[in-house]
């Protein structure tokens, strides 16, 4: 993980990463916090990565223009999925 943060950002783009709870958020962060140039990298949950109900569309609009990781997508269930891959541009 940390190697793939680290050429994303040498690259020039931009990393988001989440995770499907918070505990696995935290240890990510913990993980990638300091990697290469840039601002420390925080993970996030899926749910508030994508906001507002399971299968809505993200305030923000779709995500684009960025490196996004999801770790222990095993632990992703069906409909988050759908709902994840619904928001990617």
């Amino acid at each position: 993980l940390k190697a793939i943060v680290a050429a994303a950002r040498a690259l020039g783009l931009a990393v988001r990463i989440a995770a499907p709870t918070g505990k696995a958020a935290a240890r990510v962060t913990d993980v990638v916090r300091e990697v290469g140039p840039g601002a420390p990298l925080r993970a996030t949950t899926l749910h508030k990565l994508l906001g507002g109900p399971v299968g809505g569309e993200r305030a923000e609009g779709p995500l684009a223009d960025c490196v996004l990781v999801v770790d222990e997508t095993s632990m992703v269930d069906l409909g988050v999925m759908a709902w994840l891959v619904r928001n990617l541009a």
